[in-house]
């Protein structure tokens, strides 16, 4: 991350964080919910969500979910947006108790006047079929990963609609890392449009479409487009 970067963070984080609890990494080891799948947690940039609707539109239709919310910091900054509904899901319900602190002191603030956490493992959490922008910051991978994407995928199939589904992961990821790998089953979805990747300091928003709404006759993966970070 460059200086910039870090001083922009740091800005932000005056700016949202002074009464929210959401920093520092929470290993899964100290919830006892360690599993070979799961990945501890750690929050997103505080820019993330303003990256992010730049390239994927929040507006008052939209149902904006973040699978493995943790202390719900993307819960908060996708609420400061007029969608129609934001929900954290989140396994551990120490997290889900501090998210929803965190939302209660943060109420005043919010655009979006139905917010929840929901405490449930993601492969079980039934998806709404009014879900229209699945968000992940790697809180899982391997076959939980791709369970959960094959729920959302059944959702649009019972009520087709438009639907975007945002992986973030760190951008030096090697090859074989398991945040890398749920990136390539995603590529490798016929149902699926790789639209964007967008730089988020650290870390990069790959941005998915279902295709059936996308109007696309490429093949999945070509045409991505590489969006400067700012």
């Amino acid at each position: 991350m460059s200086l910039r970067e870090k001083v922009s963070s740091w800005v932000q984080g005056l700016r949202h964080g002074r009464r929210l609890e959401t920093d520092g990494m929470v290993h899964l080891e100290t919830l006892g919910l360690a599993a070979e799948e799961r990945r501890n947690y750690g929050p997103s940039g505080w820019k993330t969500i303003d990256r992010l609707a730049r390239r994927v539109p929040l507006g008052p239709g939209d149902v904006f979910v973040d699978y493995g919310c943790g202390k719900g910091r993307i819960v908060y900054l996708a609420a400061l947006h007029p969608v129609a509904r934001v929900v954290g899901v989140e396994l551990s319900p120490d997290l889900a108790a501090v998210a929803r602190r965190n939302l209660e002191v943060a109420a005043s603030r919010l655009r979006c006047r139905d917010v929840r956490i929901e405490v449930s493992d993601a492969l079980a959490w039934p998806v709404p079929d009014d879900l229209t922008i699945a968000f992940f910051y790697s809180p899982f991978t391997g076959r939980l990963f791709e369970g959960v994407v094959e729920n959302l995928r059944r959702s649009v199939e019972r009520a087709p609609r438009g639907l975007w589904i945002v992986h973030q992961r760190l951008a030096d990821s090697h090859d074989r890392h398991p945040a890398v790998l749920c990136s390539r089953h995603l590529e490798g979805l016929d149902w699926l449009e790789a639209v964007d990747r967008v730089p988020n300091g650290p870390a990069i928003l790959e941005c998915f479409r279902a295709r059936a709404y996308a109007g696309a006759t490429s093949t999945t993966g070509s045409g991505v487009r590489d969006t400067k970070p700012s």
